[in-house]
């Protein structure tokens, strides 16, 4: 573990999960060394959209080379990715 930092912002699409409107941005922060950080996002963000959906049988695909990630397959709502800071 270096103790270098990458935080992501994810910001969600018409502010929206499911039927719920006005989602805040979220801020992700993922180790500089973990190898697959796109699994950590996906994880983080399945588990704050299980706040506001009824099911918790959907998936969430995260693409940070496109900066695009979406949560049942667009169903229950699509997420842009940017990577702010990285310490």
């Amino acid at each position: 573990m270096s103790g270098t930092v990458r935080r992501f912002v994810v910001i969600f699409d018409d502010s929206r999960i499911g039927r719920h409107h006005d989602i805040s941005p979220l801020s992700i922060d993922v180790d500089a060394d973990t190898p697959r950080p796109a699994d950590v996002i996906a994880e983080y963000v399945h588990r704050f959209a299980g706040r506001f959906l009824a099911s918790s049988d959907y998936v969430v695909n995260v693409d940070l080379t496109r900066g695009f990630g979406s949560i049942g397959f667009g169903r229950y709502g699509t997420f842009r990715i940017s990577l702010v800071v990285a310490s």
